[in-house]
């Protein structure tokens, strides 16, 4: 246990290495042109954490508390009774009136909405991680856009079931949250990169200019839509169980994740290998621009394929241009080395 311990924690300063490493590139770039702009860009960062991690923290540590999962069956219908109550209050939801008055039934008709409102949330932020990830090509920002990502996930889980756990299971969430990034996903990392890479694996598209950095950056995106989909399922677990014997049971297993992800991708990750195959054919309407942003050349491609339907790339990714997470990606995708 000791060792392991040591391993995790020599890990965890080597990832905080690597993101503090990343900032001081982007910040000596800028301080290159001139030492003000260094000092700009540094303060827009702090306001981008303020604005997109610290505010949102403050919005969860404001609502009500939400009755914890029970961690004995003696205690289940106390918490079934108190997340009743809640569930009633709540206008977004549809108002039970089955015939059956039983207190179990009534909870599964509120919990299959609000499961179903959550996938919509989880499938919103996934989407746009993917992307958002994909194009920014720095591990610095895609460290601030999967924590903006993930605190506003968890955010707006909440706001859902109208309450957050308490403070010491906030706690409890963020370290299954950073566990699940660092070792428990790894397993589904490797199972989906495979898949993934499995996907764009034809013989034409080695003729493509820079795959092997499209490739790496769309990898990078959909591992990063992958943890994201894990934490989206620990916070809904807490908020749909009503009894945790274990903690595990918390943590969905890698195949799920991973079948999750491919259901919620599965159009966007065809519309870019259809892109690729285009530019197989060397089909390019302006060579000096994909030569600059080959990653973000291949997602415009991607965004205006004739084969999008109405649930496309195209309108998961701009229909919502007004959120946070198109606001700061607009930004990053713009820094360049």
């Amino acid at each position: 246990m000791t060792i392991f311990k040591r391993i995790f924690t020599f890990i965890t300063f080597f990832f905080i290495y690597i993101i503090i490493r990343e900032f001081l590139q982007i910040y000596f770039l800028f301080s290159s042109v001139h030492p003000y702009l260094g000092y700009a860009v540094s303060l827009f960062f702090l306001f981008i954490l303020i604005y997109f991690v610290a505010v949102p923290v403050y919005r969860i540590l404001k609502l009500n508390k939400y009755p914890a999962p029970a961690e004995s069956a003696t205690q289940e219908e106390s918490v079934i009774k108190e997340r009743l109550k809640i569930f009633r209050n709540n206008k977004e939801l549809q108002h039970y009136d089955g015939k059956e008055k039983n207190e179990h039934t009534e909870y599964d008709f509120y919990a299959a909405q609000l499961k179903t409102k959550c996938h919509e949330t989880r499938k919103a932020y996934v989407r746009k991680i993917f992307y958002s990830t994909s194009v920014a090509q720095n591990g610095f920002l895609d460290a601030i856009l999967i924590l903006s990502a993930s605190v506003n996930m968890v955010k707006d889980i909440f706001i859902l079931y109208n309450g957050r756990s308490s403070i010491k299971d906030l706690l409890s969430i963020a370290k299954k949250i950073y566990y699940a990034m660092a070792i428990a996903g790894s397993e589904g990392v490797e199972i989906a990169t495979e898949e993934l890479f499995s996907k764009f694996s034809t013989e034409g598209l080695k003729s493509v200019p820079f795959i092997d950095k499209i490739l790496g950056s769309i990898a990078d995106g959909y591992v990063n839509a992958l943890l994201l989909t894990r934490i989206s399922f620990v916070t809904e677990n807490y908020c749909q169980l009503t009894l945790v014997q274990n903690n595990k049971v918390l943590n969905p297993n890698a195949t799920f994740i991973v079948t999750t992800t491919k259901n919620i991708t599965q159009d966007i990750v065809s519309d870019l290998r259809n892109a690729l195959l285009q530019l197989t054919s060397k089909k390019f309407k302006d060579f000096t621009r994909f030569a600059a942003r080959p990653v973000i050349y291949v997602w415009d491609i991607a965004q205006n394929s004739v084969q999008n339907t109405g649930s496309s790339l195209k309108n998961i990714l701009w229909l919502s241009g007004g959120s946070y997470l198109n606001k700061v990606t607009s930004v990053f995708s713009k820094i360049r080395y």
